[in-house]
């Protein structure tokens, strides 16, 4: 019985051994810092962009991951004053952990650090752990204020223009118009997606099948273009 315990044991250990190492070959793959944790907030297991950070096997997260920055400041008072948690313990304000092992699915939100925002994510493992990474987001998030900036430039600047102007998509036969495009039709602005078949109906009857034939003499064009590239 005593040998069978002890094989059983090994077995185990082995078997953690193996699973320890599936789960740094997998975490090293990701481009980012990620870690696997328990419930308590204790690192599991953890790849190189985190190790890093000066994030270790055995850490705390919310201590090693995020320099104590974003727990309740309540709690950061106490560890100050005490030099350590409190008893009831202590996580970042945002974390999904709970919600995530609760429901055992993943959960992801976007937050905000400082200047930087990221997009945070957290992945059951199983009942008592998850994967947990964030991925900076900070310049597509400035990117897409900049094109939303530029777009409101843009449809502002037809309107005192009284001017328009579109996008086709060939392949789809879809339209894209500018608000001002709307007006100009007498419409409201994005009243429907346009195609170009609903495009024909607002033009003359006696000029449809010019357009048609000018428009496709255009695409032709582009198409020859593209394959001389090619």
């Amino acid at each position: 019985k005593l040998q069978q315990e002890i094989a059983e044991r090994k077995k185990a250990e082995e078997e953690i051994r193996k699973n320890q190492a599936l789960n740094e070959l997998l975490l090293n793959n990701l481009p980012y810092a990620a870690m696997i944790i328990h419930k308590n907030r204790t690192v599991l297991a953890t790849n190189r962009a985190a190790e890093d950070m000066g994030v270790k096997v055995g850490g705390i997260c919310w201590q090693e991951y995020g320099k104590s920055i974003s727990i309740p400041e309540i709690d950061k008072k106490y560890i100050e004053e005490h030099n350590k948690p409190p008893e009831k313990g202590t996580k970042c304000v945002f974390c999904q952990a709970e919600k995530a092992l609760k429901n055992m699915e993943p959960v992801s939100i976007d937050v905000e650090v400082g200047e930087n925002v990221w997009e945070t994510h957290w992945v059951p493992v199983n009942k008592d752990s998850y994967l947990h990474y964030a991925i900076d987001i900070t310049e597509r998030i400035e990117y897409e204020k900049e094109l939303i900036e530029s777009r409101d430039w843009l449809n502002k600047s037809q309107e005192i223009a009284h001017l328009g102007s579109w996008d086709q998509n060939p392949e789809e036969g879809s339209i894209s118009w500018s608000d001002e495009t709307y007006r100009i039709f007498g419409l409201s602005p994005q009243q429907f997606d346009m195609t170009f078949e609903k495009f024909l109906t607002y033009v003359h009857t006696e000029d449809r099948k010019t357009l048609i034939e000018k428009t496709n003499q255009v695409l032709e064009i582009g198409r020859a273009s593209c394959r001389e590239r090619v």
